[in-house]
């Protein structure tokens, strides 16, 4: 559509990488999740190989920027992944923030090349029924004003979907586990 790609073959190269990279560890996931599974007693158990599941979904980078904000303030709100596997490779500046079960804040080491941050998504909530969470709610803050107000905050992170035809029904059913309140998990 008139972008030039050719004039940034390197990006894309490396979005391909990612993307490879991420569906390979989705994969080890999605599996290790699948051996847990069958150790439950059948009637515990989910029906589907989310593994299968991953195989077949779509896998998109992104390469978000986060335009300057004050010291504490929220670059990205509370949310959910829509994806069933996160991939955050990496990000210019600390922000981002995990919840724990507790709703705790966890911040995370965002910035560290040596480390890949991975986690669970809304659409791993479904395929699997719930059975390992709604996945993983988080966010982003310039925690401290560690983003200077002039910068901007660049992350490389990769989306992991899976096929989930057979489940909207459930989904539907279920919503009412995704509701959250806010003000309970400060950014």
């Amino acid at each position: 559509q008139g972008a030039p790609v050719n004039d940034y073959l390197g990006v894309f190269d490396a979005c391909a990488q990612f993307n490879a990279a991420a569906r390979r560890f989705a994969l080890e996931i999605a599996t290790g999740l699948d051996d847990l599974n069958e150790q439950d007693a059948p009637s515990d158990r989910y029906a589907r190989s989310f593994r299968e599941r991953v195989l077949g979904g779509r896998v998109v980078t992104r390469l978000l920027r986060y335009m300057p904000q004050g010291a504490g303030d929220p670059l990205a709100n509370l949310h959910r992944d829509r994806c069933a596997i996160t991939v955050h490779w990496f990000s210019s500046h600390p922000g981002l923030v995990v919840f724990g079960p507790d709703k705790k804040p966890i911040p995370m080491r965002d910035t560290d090349p040596s480390q890949v941050l991975m986690f669970l998504g809304e659409k791993a909530w479904i395929a699997t029924r719930g059975k390992y969470g709604t996945g993983v709610l988080h966010g982003a803050s310039n925690l401290s004003g560690a983003v200077p107000l002039q910068e901007n905050r660049f992350v490389a992170v990769t989306f992991v979907h899976c096929a989930l035809d057979p489940d909207l029904e459930w989904k539907e059913a279920n919503r009412k586990q995704l509701d959250l309140n806010p003000a309970e998990y400060p950014l």
